[in-house]
């Protein structure tokens, strides 16, 4: 995430990055493939519309399809509870790209940040 959020001026320091860590975190669960950590996923299940808080994958795991093929479970998931998503991203992140083509619109842009939804 460091790229983005320098360019998007949004502070990069080591208090910053752990405050963004701990955001959420009651709703945190480690991605793992076998018995390897390989990336972050918190949602915020509350009714009617679930929080994306976080989703993050280690370097090597970008542009396999994971990151779709999890968004496309917890829309499933979502869907079955009768919930929407919500989530944040900032404008120049390439993930925003994902969630359009999932099905996520705008629904707010400011300071640099899109919030989009998605509901089935």
């Amino acid at each position: 995430m460091g790229p983005h959020l320098q360019a998007a001026r949004m502070p990069c320091d080591e208090d910053a990055h752990l405050s963004r860590i701990h955001h959420g975190f009651e709703h945190a669960a480690i991605i793992m493939e076998g018995e390897r950590d390989i990336g972050l996923l918190k949602v915020a299940r509350r009714l009617p519309a679930w929080q994306l808080i976080q989703l993050q994958l280690l370097p090597d795991y970008h542009g396999r399809g994971l990151g779709a093929q999890l968004l496309r479970g917890l829309q499933r998931e979502a869907e079955q509870a009768g919930a929407a998503l919500e989530l944040s991203v900032l404008e120049r992140n390439p993930a925003r790209r994902l969630y359009l083509r999932l099905g996520f619109v705008d629904i707010r842009h400011a300071d640099g940040e899109f919030l989009m939804r998605w509901s089935a």
